[in-house]
């Protein structure tokens, strides 16, 4: 399953212990879930979030031209981390 954020926003900012986005499985694997795809062009912002085990497309998509990432984490993703850019 994805999270797709269609032409909302997303302001994500994590305390210094930072946010999660992850596998609900308990012994999780690279492409358990789909990914965050932000599409439009909404202002987003990531800080201090880690995202694992996301899928082979890319584990944070965005597609619109606002977004701020900043303190992230990308690991056990089964592709890319992060893509942005238009058509994503």
């Amino acid at each position: 399953a994805s999270i797709v954020t269609a032409g909302g926003a997303l302001h994500a900012v994590g305390p210094d212990q930072g946010i999660t986005f992850t596998s609900m499985r308990r012994a999780a694997a690279p492409g358990d879930w789909g990914g965050l795809q932000l599409t439009g062009t909404a202002a987003s912002k990531l800080t201090n979030v880690t995202f694992e085990y996301g899928g082979a497309e890319g584990t944070l998509l965005s597609a619109g031209p606002n977004i701020e990432v900043d303190g992230c984490t990308f690991r056990h993703s089964a592709g890319d981390g992060l893509r942005i850019g238009q058509g994503v």
